[in-house]
């Protein structure tokens, strides 16, 4: 009487035919089966597409251009020349505005290769006795099976590498696309807020994607420096940027343009002084170094960071 296996149990026979005269053979390999053993192919490596909204405010009087409190207006304007955008009259949100559609690479845009993880003892039977199989098909499709070639069990099967379904691949992320919008506030500077609450609620951009480019007296002459929330610092213009989007979560670009040299700080002192136009030389720094350095650096300024320089 013959033994029945048990219901956990799969018994698969590769045969090998009879020559004539001779004995058949075959070999019979017994295994319980695996979950792991009958996963799909992991799938290949996906590409993950995201947009950012991203709004670029640079303030100033625009009635007094080239002055010194019109700096962030001159940053925007460098930008714009780089990109050769045109500047429209948007009066919905009483300002100038450009558009711009860049893409920022913060990850490799090829497949990272993936870790090989451990393989399962299942697979591995699976993956031998797979070869067995193959083995003797290719015997016989050529002729070269007789009853002289010794059968080979399993067990002394050269194990190839595991196949890409034991391979974890890693995701990838595309460059980060960016639908930009310079705005320049036809408002006085400090009613500021007006132009910019209405251009984040009229084109839908989260408040922490909004930087604000402003001039800063506590910074030499062409000095950068980012700023993440906090306090207008005196300035009125980011007062009322603050006052009217009811938070302060927005990132600031402080650009230095000095002091004056006297030691007065009274209030006609720093007014002329901010009202001013910029000497030659001070417009050749802000030219060589400051844009330059704002060009090079402000997409970064968007990454996700805990640095708030100040």
């Amino acid at each position: 009487m013959e033994k029945s296996e048990p219901e956990n149990v799969q018994a698969v026979t590769v045969s090998r035919l009879a020559t004539a005269g001779g004995k058949a053979e075959s070999l019979t390999v017994r295994r319980s089966p695996s979950p792991q053993a009958n996963l799909p192919a992991s799938p290949r490596p996906t590409w993950v597409a995201t947009t950012t909204t991203v709004q670029l405010v640079g303030l100033g009087n625009y009635t007094h251009p080239g002055t010194r409190h019109n700096v962030g207006m001159m940053v925007l304007n460098a930008i714009s020349h780089q990109h050769r955008l045109q500047w429209q009259d948007q009066r919905s949100v009483k300002g100038l505005t450009a558009t711009l559609t860049e893409s920022v690479v913060s990850k490799p845009s090829t497949p990272a290769h993936g870790k090989r993880r451990k393989e399962t003892p299942a697979e591995r039977e699976k993956r031998i006795l797979d070869q067995l199989r193959a083995q003797i098909h290719s015997e016989f499709a050529t002729g070269a099976l007789d009853e002289s070639a010794p059968l080979e069990p399993a067990s002394s099967l050269r194990a190839s590498p595991p196949p890409e379904s034991a391979v974890e691949p890693q995701p990838v992320v595309e460059p980060v696309r960016w639908e930009i919008t310079l705005l320049k506030p036809r408002v006085l500077m400090n009613i500021s807020g007006v132009s910019v609450a209405k251009a984040v609620a009229e084109l839908g951009i989260p408040v922490e994607n909004v930087l604000v480019i402003h001039d800063d007296m506590q910074r030499d002459l062409g000095k950068v420096a980012l700023k993440h929330g906090g306090s207008a610092n005196g300035h009125n213009g980011i007062k009322s940027i603050i006052d009217h989007l009811r938070t302060n979560a927005f990132r600031r670009l402080r650009i230095g343009i000095g002091r004056p040299l006297q030691d007065d700080r009274s209030r006609d002192l720093v007014s002329d002084f901010v009202l001013g136009k910029f000497t030659p030389a001070e417009r050749e720094t802000l030219e060589n170094v400051t844009y330059q350095t704002c060009l090079q650096q402000w997409p970064g300024l968007f990454l996700p960071s805990d640095d708030n320089r100040t």
